[in-house]
């Protein structure tokens, strides 16, 4: 958004900074219902927040379409080794190497 809109605006509603700091959960679906109004507002009025969200999307949309699930081999071993790790804790060199 310019500068002359950004002063000139009559209801200035939320600033960048303020929408910046829950963005993250406003693309979660995470926000508090009464402030997604707000977000809305702010992102159709800032081509900058706006540009960012959408951005912000896209990359957690590509995300979803590539995220593999791991293979159930994969799941075996890593239940194998939780469950291991339960029983008789780290191995001792692991235990000492944090030490």
């Amino acid at each position: 958004m310019s500068l002359l809109n950004r002063l000139f605006r009559r209801n200035p509603g939320m600033s960048c900074s303020q929408v910046e700091a829950v963005m993250q959960q406003y693309l979660d679906n995470e926000l508090d219902p009464s402030e997604v109004p707000k977000v809305l507002a702010h992102l159709e009025a800032c081509k900058d927040c706006g540009l960012e969200a959408e951005l912000y999307t896209r990359i957690q949309s590509s995300l979803r379409e590539h995220q593999q699930a791991p293979s159930a081999d994969s799941m075996d071993r890593i239940r194998a080794l939780a469950q291991e790790l339960a029983v008789n804790g780290p191995p001792e060199d692991a235990a000492t190497a944090d030490a």
